[in-house]
């Protein structure tokens, strides 16, 4: 409001507060980020260039509450969302607490306070709201469905802010950071360190954090803004309410140590190795799917023998000790063939199709941290592709 009427007094009047009420909100965030947010001109004020940088921010993260009430019908959607604008902190970050820990004392651990004041923060907030959002059970207290909506609204709420704090410290020289991403098993090899290890020269003080996972689960991270983005295999069509970033094309391989028997022949066929033991990939990766199509298309059932694994350095393992047979990604084990650990068979396969890319939620705005990451991934990319091609891959 400050921002909207230039002025601190118009500003208190609108929002029906005392001049003295705003002021102090106003001087209590610029002590918080330490930094002015609004710089006097004649009888007005008008944002400084961090004022304008939290001033954005805010408005995204209000549009996430304002996406929230309209899950509360037309009617009553104006209603809630100024319930909403009037709830402390206290009592969105409590909710959310309860909803990823699913009891009140394991909540109250993960903010550091009394269970008491998580119990009431909750009650305040589906009071405030005329609506229950956790049920009551035995052991815990599950989200109903509206309950999960306005949680997950309520994270995104809370990731814009801290990327607010994030610009603002950039833009006063404090290249401290954070990037958060989600790694499909693809890009664990090369891909996602390598751009980690460019990010860090540019940006000396800044903190990575890679979880690593299946993707439903790494998806649903993305989607409550718990990751920044996900890098590994694009799904076609891609998810709705996403956007994508194509950055290099896989090549599949059919992998094997060195003693292997099949290591010894100039030709393979699909019979000769489904004699052996397999290590594949879980049912639901697009790369089992591709690996059963093409069995099909040969007249061959999917192997009866085989090792489930999305595990990388655990396929690696298997593959070292025994003549069992994989099919990888070749970015996977590039390395391993060039010093000689893992050889790929001559087996001719189709083109895969598979796309690797960068997957973001479609309204995500990144911060120059997360921008300079993506550009080394790009860079990277571009230089595996090109060894790929000279290692007649």
């Amino acid at each position: 409001m400050v921002a909207e009427l230039g002025s601190f007094s118009d500003a208190a009047a609108a929002m029906g507060i005392s001049q003295s009420a705003a002021s102090r909100s106003i001087l209590s965030l610029e002590t918080e980020l330490q930094c002015a947010l609004f710089a006097r001109h004649g009888h007005s004020v008008k944002p400084t260039r961090q004022g304008e940088i939290l001033l954005f921010r805010a408005k995204r993260a209000r549009e996430q509450l304002r996406r929230a009430a309209s899950d509360f019908g037309e009617a009553r959607a104006e209603i809630v969302f100024g319930d909403m604008m009037n709830a402390s902190d206290h009592e969105f970050r409590a909710s959310i607490a309860v909803y990823n820990h699913a009891t009140v004392s394991q909540a109250a651990l993960s903010l550091g306070v009394k269970q008491p004041s998580i119990s009431r923060s909750l009650s305040n907030l589906e009071l405030r709201l005329k609506q229950a959002l956790f049920e009551r059970r035995i052991f815990e207290l599950r989200a109903t469905q509206i309950g999960r909506k306005l949680v997950v609204r309520f994270k995104l709420m809370f990731r814009e802010l801290d990327q607010a704090r994030e610009e603002i410290r950039l833009n006063l020289g404090d290249r401290k950071g954070q990037v958060v991403l989600g790694c499909l098993p693809l890009t664990h090899a090369r891909l996602v360190p390598d751009a980690i290890d460019a990010l860090i020269l540019e940006y000396p003080d800044i903190n990575v954090r890679v979880i690593d996972g299946n993707f439903l689960s790494l998806f649903a991270m993305l989607m409550h803004g718990e990751l920044d983005i996900l890098v590994g295999t694009l799904r076609n069509p891609l998810p709705e309410g996403t956007g994508a970033e194509f950055l290099l094309s896989d090549k599949v391989s059919i992998v094997v140590r060195p003693e292997h028997p099949l290591a010894r022949q100039d030709i393979v066929t699909f019979k000769e190795c489904l004699e052996y033991d397999w290590v594949l990939p879980s049912l639901v990766a697009p790369l089992r799917q591709f690996f059963n199509e093409v069995l099909k298309s040969y007249g061959f059932a999917p192997p009866e023998r085989y090792t489930e694994v999305d595990s990388i350095i655990v396929g690696r393992s298997l593959l070292y000790m025994s003549d069992r047979i994989a099919i990888l990604s070749y970015f996977q084990v590039e390395q391993e063939v060039r010093w000689g650990r893992l050889v790929t068979l001559p087996l001719p396969l189709p083109n895969a199709g598979r796309k690797v890319g960068i997957l973001t939620k479609a309204d995500y705005l990144p911060t120059p941290l997360v921008v300079a990451f993506i550009e080394a991934l790009k860079t990277v990319a571009k230089q595996m592709q090109q060894d790929a091609i000279a290692d007649g891959h």
